[in-house]
């Protein structure tokens, strides 16, 4: 077997990573020495590994004698005694994307003594290759994917190549050839997924609230495991988009699709690359301004209501506590949101506005008459009546925020959601398509087109989407149309939909997802409703569509009731041919 035919780590468990006992040390000995040795280098000879080389910093020092700060690099890797490229280590609790980590490794990089033209970093789970000139990765990919990526990768990374340039291939981020050969009818439904630690990625997590978010593992473990790089997966019920940021972070092409438009303008917002450094001057500005024009006394609220417009004379749903919008907001919420919103839309329109403005709708769940404080808690650590109770129910003890405290952590929270995907995504925006649209009508998605289906469809009445979003869509100017809701595969709400039209619009739904998934393909379909007969509907109408049943698999959402439990059904679109 040739060296580029030997894959290292094949039997590597990486439900390691999971354990608290597994850091920094770990993956250098158990994940990052074998890749390097796999590569061809080794402790000695002329393709050597140098390990913790102290490095003078070459220009801070410290105290009066003025001695240099110390910088130690994890493994310099060298050829003929020419460092090559620089790599850290990092503990897989670590994001390898953040700016600290990112300028640290450059720093050894760049440092006199080395003068190297790329870095990486590995944290177990991940590898991202650098070039010194670019903030952007010029490959990155999880390690448990390791067989797909393992030919292009050394080819950049092995001794023989690494004193020359790397190829133009990764720098236009087209899609590497296939290494191994994906038989899809052999895949097999994935295992139980334990270990789920539901908030620990912030590109899921802290951006915005929304009703319901798949759970993140999952859903990478069922892409990984269903397609190869390359592919195109569809959710036409796209929620939050964590099918689509997870197919895109481990190299497919993702469609998303969904009724509701804060669904579009979440998951537009959250993927869309912008300038970090432009965004945290322009929200220091941002925030200056607001403190000089902040009202604070009943005469500067009244007068900022009348200056500043906000929504009103919109009909909350039946269920409210109260019957128009502006009543869930305090006349100082109101006053702040309103001149929030003003000197957001001064801001020239663009990813910085926008970015801007999905910190300012991911706020306004904390700064209404609905949201507490949890009992024990700060004021910003407590519920929303919203997501709570599914309806606009007014807090006992609404909380009272620091507004600008707490618009600033959802500046922190973004840009660590950025910095996450950022790097997989700069160049590829080719690769996702995110638009309004209804399930039942897949109208712009040709035939046969779709190389895997993962999605979470409403369950009937318990969550009505548009009835809920009326808050996030009306400070946000998004329109609903009648055709949305009557599109809008709920049972109940506001149009009072009969089980009967649920059902319909599901089974519609199905049969477009039949119609534009390829041959010999799968699609997951995600199930929770405690009422076995939508189940019974879902099958039934998955194969009349040409949809084979190939059974469910439980899974359980990483928190410890036993009552929050889902059944991803698997299905395989039959070739009858």
């Amino acid at each position: 077997m040739s060296t580029t035919e030997f894959v290292p780590l094949q039997d590597f468990d990486f439900s390691v990573l999971e354990s608290p006992d597994f850091k920094e040390d770990s993956v250098r000995e158990e994940i990052v020495m074998p890749l390097l040795h796999a590569l061809g280098y080794s402790s000695s000879g002329l393709n050597k590994i140098t390990r913790s080389r102290a490095l003078d910093h070459p220009f801070i020092t410290i105290g009066s004698k003025r001695k240099p700060i110390q910088l130690v690099p994890d493994y310099l890797l060298s050829v003929n005694e020419n460092f090559t490229f620089v790599l850290d280590a990092k503990a897989p609790s670590e994001g390898i994307m953040t700016d600290d980590n990112l300028e640290q490794v450059y720093s050894y990089a760049i440092h006199p003594e080395i003068r190297v033209q790329h870095f990486a970093l590995c944290n177990g789970h991940e590898f991202a290759f650098f070039d010194v000139r670019d903030k952007a990765p010029l490959l990155r990919f999880r390690l448990s994917e390791l067989d797909r990526h393992w030919q292009d990768f050394y080819r950049y990374a092995t001794p023989a190549a690494a004193l020359t340039s790397l190829p133009i291939l990764l720098r236009t981020r087209t899609q590497p050839k296939q290494s191994v050969e994906f038989d899809y009818l052999a895949v097999r439904p994935p295992p139980e997924i334990t270990g789920i630690k539901k908030q620990t990625e912030k590109r899921h997590f802290g951006v915005h609230g929304y009703f319901t978010k798949q759970v993140w593992k999952v859903v990478q473990t069922y892409v990984n495991t269903f397609t190869q790089p390359g592919d195109l997966v569809l959710d036409p019920f796209g929620g939050t988009g964590v099918t689509l940021v997870e197919s895109l972070l481990l190299g497919r092409k993702a469609i998303h699709i969904d009724i509701n438009p804060l669904s579009v303008f979440i998951v537009k917002n959250l993927v869309q690359v912008v300038d970090i450094a432009h965004l945290r001057d322009v929200f220091r500005e941002l925030k200056e301004q607001f403190r000089i024009s902040e009202a604070k006394t009943d005469e500067q609220i009244r007068h900022a209501l009348k200056r500043y417009p906000y929504p009103k004379g919109i009909r909350l749903p039946k269920t409210s506590d109260v019957a128009l919008i502006e009543e869930i907001f305090s006349s100082k919420q109101l006053a702040d949101l309103a001149l929030m919103k003003h000197l957001i839309k001064q801001v020239e329109s663009g990813p910085v506005q926008d970015c801007l403005m999905l910190m300012f709708s991911g706020l306004l769940n904390k700064v209404n008459l609905t949201y507490h404080s949890s009992k024990g808690r700060s004021e910003g650590r407590g519920d929303s009546g919203i997501f709570r109770y599914y309806r606009y129910r007014i807090a006992p003890r609404p909380a009272s925020i620091d507004f600008l405290k707490y618009f600033e952590s959802r500046l922190k929270k973004v840009i660590a959601a950025k910095n996450e995907i950022s790097g997989f995504i700069k160049g590829t925006a080719h690769n996702a398509l995110i638009r309004k649209g209804t399930a039942t009508h897949l109208h712009d998605i040709p035939d046969e087109s779709v190389d895997y289906i993962y999605t979470d469809p409403p369950y009937g009445s318990k969550i009505q989407y548009l009835d809920l979003s009326i808050m996030w869509l009306a400070w946000l100017d998004l329109p609903v149309t009648e055709e949305d809701y009557r599109n809008e595969a709920i049972e109940g709400g506001e149009h009072e939909k009969t089980k009967l039209e649920y059902t319909q619009l599901l089974a519609a739904s199905i049969r477009e997802m039949a119609r534009v998934l390829k041959f010999n393909r799968w699609m997951s379909f995600v199930f929770a409703h405690k009422n076995p007969s939508y189940w019974h509907m879902i099958v039934d109408a998955a194969e009349k569509a040409g949809f084979e049943y190939a059974g469910a698999v439980k899974q359980n959402n990483g928190q410890t009731s036993n009552t929050r439990l889902s059944f991803y059904e698997l299905f395989r679109r039959w070739n009858f041919v």
